[in-house]
């Protein structure tokens, strides 16, 4: 079985700007202090000039979906004003095997935290005598490291803290950061859980429209200007069934056929099945968290995913994604997820080359001018010398 190229230490990001609102009282003259700051840095965490991990969603303000069928909830969304990134892959069994073991490790309580309910290409390494568990390979899969992973909404928003706070070993990093999680109740029905990622979030759970984008549509479709693929590998016409060079994906074969478990399938197996932008494994894999909520009945909302993955029986016709979203309970242990093609940026390089240049602070004086709150980076609503002052550090961190 051929597989495409794929780095382990992939963590899947994508970087967004928002540019909304006016600020109220400028400080222009602060700006200008910033144009010192022309020296290059580099963003060693990421880096986001790989080809083979990030991929720059652009085409701002595009065309939105627009379907026929008037009650479905992603009619006229997927038009999104701004650009981010978005990771090719989605999270592997290794991105979690990593974030597991930091935690896992401290105690039990810890350990039920990030490993409670997933499913995954790893197991308990029996060797280790604890405290909580250590987790490793399961030897009984082919490519443990590349497996998908199931996991609840609310561990992927913890995962995001961690990702958020530089992968830190204290507890407390995986609480707050991207999402405050002393915020995840139920409340006469309803769920408490913070609704979108926090102003400052370095790493998030993509909103639906940044999905719908970065699924279906294309700026050129056939060459004919901007429009959106019904399927997730650049097509109107449905999947087909079957094994890398023959179909796009395995979902709903046995495991038999494909001589190894089909809901631990390897991602990033189908090297020509992407969407326009180059994500891979849109269909198949596992299906993917959204931020995006739902109304089931009364007061009582669901977390929405894209419902594709292999552990569902094949359905041709019923693989798009006009009637493939469905509504989950974000702490719902049946939800299967690989929607952690996350959002990530240093909020200092704005204009999203991977790198901290003079064009960063230009780009910072402009907005600032402007009023535009993309730059108010201490998330108090207005713009004032503060967030010049942040964006300085965050510029020479």
């Amino acid at each position: 079985m051929a597989l495409v190229p794929y780095d382990d230490s992939l963590a899947p990001i994508c970087c967004t700007m928002r540019y909304d609102g006016r600020m109220p009282k400028r400080h222009t003259f602060a700006c200008f202090a910033l144009l010192a700051l022309s020296a290059e840095f580099a963003l060693a965490q990421f880096d986001f000039d790989d080809p083979d991990r990030w991929v720059l969603v652009d085409d701002r303000d595009n065309i939105p979906y627009e379907g026929d069928d008037p009650f479905s909830e992603i009619d006229g969304r997927g038009s999104v004003p701004y650009d981010f990134r978005i990771s090719r892959y989605e999270i592997t069994t290794d991105d979690w095997l990593e974030f597991a073991n930091t935690f896992a490790t401290m105690s039990d309580e810890l350990d039920e935290l990030v490993t409670g309910s997933i499913r995954w290409g790893a197991w308990v390494d029996f060797s280790y005598q604890g405290p909580g568990n250590r987790y490793v390979h399961n030897p009984q899969h082919e490519f443990p490291g590349r497996a998908p992973i199931k996991v609840q909404w609310r561990q992927i928003a913890m995962y995001c803290n961690w990702l958020h706070n530089g992968k830190s070993s204290d507890p407390a990093s995986i609480h707050i950061g991207a999402y405050d999680t002393s915020t995840f109740g139920k409340h006469d029905g309803g769920w408490t859980d913070q609704s979108t990622r926090s102003c400052d979030a370095r790493f998030w759970i993509p909103s639906l429209d940044e999905y719908l984008k970065a699924a279906h549509y294309d700026p050129d479709k056939n060459g004919q200007g901007p429009g959106w693929w019904a399927y997730g590998h650049s097509s109107d016409d449905p999947p087909m069934q079957g094994l890398p060079g023959v179909g796009h994906t395995v979902m709903g074969m046995s495991s038999d056929d494909i001589g190894q478990s089909v809901l631990f399938y390897p991602l990033g197996a189908f090297e020509d099945v992407t969407s326009p932008w180059g994500l891979f494994d849109l269909i198949g894999g596992n299906p993917e968290w959204t931020e995006e909520w739902d109304l089931l009945f009364g007061n009582n909302f669901a977390r929405m995913l894209k419902d594709s993955g292999n552990i569902f029986a094949f359905d041709p016709e019923g693989t798009d994604f006009i009637t493939k979203f469905a509504p989950i309970f974000p702490n719902g242990s049946t939800a299967s997820t690989h929607i952690c093609r996350l959002a990530s940026d240093s909020r200092a390089d704005l204009d999203l080359d991977g790198r901290l240049t003079f064009f960063d602070v230009s780009e910072f004086i402009t907005r600032y001018i402007a009023g535009a709150l993309s730059v108010d980076l201490d998330c108090d609503g207005v713009l004032t010398p503060s967030d010049i002052d942040r964006f300085i550090t965050l510029y020479n961190e």
